[in-house]
């Protein structure tokens, strides 16, 4: 009898200690240290975690092109898991964008998002998808409104344990509305919106090795932007590394190349074509765990765009109202555009740091 009793009470002893390592467990899971895998991650509900609050800031500091415009971008977001043992979540998230130039204010942007949206795996399938709404308010001399109606999809399917497909990005319906948006757009070199049908796609496959993935890809994005640069079709190359990861601490370093096979830029009165612009993308992103449901991600990149630019001084990006640089251009005479103007390239450089916290709870 005294045996069993002993027995007992290991037994009970084993399952409270084994209790104890998988509450631990989970402690220890709740803030993402996220492991080096083709897939993005599966939301706080992975993390043993109800949701999160997010708070954080993106800055363009250093921009060197036609005009040096410059992005200050603070940001605020939430996401929950609002029904227990469902993967059934909301989230949303509002910015302010200041963006100016080393001479004038060019635009402030107020954005605000609203989701509903559930997490799928099966087997090797895997899909976290959402639906809803996002306001953006431009504010320059005028004001215009769009509300854009949004379903975005993030998928990967894994072939093998080292090869995968991936599809981001979103797709909606637009409507926009502002205060007399063609002369502003003669006057400003502003991103407006036109109403209608709006998407930025990427697909691809991803190759993974040890602790670095090579991602080959391709974004098609719709003509969203009103006096902007229209790029349809990107390709483009991804290489990631995992050069640290402990429980505190993940340092992961990464290097993309873009290709732009065509480009249409200026206002709706006088169109110019570019092709094959190239562009580079050099970043290192640390994730650091503060507490165990604490956490602060960095980012700093470098980004060098090789624009090409006509013998009126244009360069791609650039409204037809602004002509600095140079009268006539040195390079080759390319297809697009009004066909008598030479081309040469220009790089147009940015420095960018992203910093934001996140609290799980």
């Amino acid at each position: 009898m005294k045996k069993h009793n002993i027995t007992l009470g290991l037994l009970l002893l084993s399952m409270v200690t084994q209790g104890e390592e998988l509450k631990e467990q989970l402690k220890n899971e709740i803030v993402g240290i996220d492991i080096h895998t083709f897939h993005q991650e599966e939301r706080a509900r992975k993390k043993g975690a109800n949701g999160l609050v997010k708070i954080g800031m993106d800055t363009i500091l250093y921009e060197s092109s036609l005009d040096d415009k410059n992005r200050v971008e603070p940001y605020i977001g939430f996401e929950v898991f609002p029904i227990k043992n469902s993967n059934f979540y909301l989230d949303g998230k509002t910015s302010f964008r200041h963006e100016y130039t080393s001479s004038e204010k060019r635009y402030n942007k107020t954005m605000v998002e609203l989701y509903a949206g559930s997490i799928y795996r099966y087997d090797k399938f895997f899909i976290n998808y959402k639906v809803g709404i996002r306001h953006d308010e431009l504010k320059n001399t005028k004001v215009q409104h769009g509300t854009t109606f949004r379903f975005i999809p993030k998928a990967t399917y894994d072939f093998t344990n080292n090869l995968g497909w991936y599809l981001k990005g979103s797709l909606g319906y637009a409507d926009v509305k502002g205060d007399d948006r063609d002369q502003i757009s003669k006057n400003y070199d502003l991103p407006f919106q036109e109403s209608g049908y709006v998407n930025r796609i990427e697909t691809g496959l991803g190759y993974r090795v040890n602790n670095t993935k090579l991602s080959l890809g391709v974004v098609n994005k719709s003509k969203e932007n009103y006096a902007g640069e229209y790029i349809p079709w990107t390709y483009i190359a991804k290489l990631d590394h995992n050069l640290y990861t402990d429980k505190k601490i993940q340092i992961r370093p990464y290097i993309w190349g873009f290709l732009n096979p065509k480009i249409e830029t200026g206002p709706s009165n006088k169109k110019e074509n570019f092709e094959n612009e190239l562009g580079v993308m050099l970043g290192t992103r640390v994730t650091w765990n503060l507490k165990r449901d604490l956490s602060l991600t960095g980012d700093i990149v470098y980004l060098a765009q090789y624009k090409n630019e006509s013998g009126s001084g244009k360069s791609s990006g650039q409204s037809s109202k602004k002509t600095p640089g140079s009268g006539s251009g040195g390079g080759k005479p390319n297809g697009g555009g009004s066909g008598s103007n030479s081309f040469k390239r220009r790089v147009e450089e940015s420095v960018i740091v992203r910093l934001g916290f996140k609290k799980y709870f």
